[in-house]
């Protein structure tokens, strides 16, 4: 089985410092979490991985506030990105996307 490499696009990929700090695997989706930016005010990110047959694609990326992909859990029908730090108010909270329903 050949080795795949999954980044976000080359020219933003100086942005997610953090990318690949967090990771889940569910079938064939896969959730990339990018919790950390240049600096601390930056927004985090969760890309969305998936595939049929062949390599992983890009299918979708969410952002929210800093810290955003800290924690990760992906389930057939869900997926549920942590949220633990926010600069401005320090309270954290979790973003919970059900597949086939709209994007926050």
């Amino acid at each position: 089985v050949p080795s795949q490499r999954v980044r976000p696009t080359v020219s933003e990929s100086a942005v997610y410092t953090g990318f690949g700090s967090n990771l889940q695997l569910q079938g064939d989706r896969l959730a990339v979490g990018a919790p950390f930016g240049v600096t601390r005010f930056d927004p985090g990110f969760v890309f969305l991985y998936s595939r049929s047959t062949g390599p992983y694609s890009l299918t979708d990326a969410f952002t929210s506030e800093p810290s955003l992909g800290s924690g990760l859990s992906l389930s057939q029908s869900a997926l549920m990105a942590g949220v633990p730090f926010d600069p401005f108010f320090s309270i954290g909270y979790a973003l919970i996307h059900e597949f086939g329903a709209p994007a926050p």
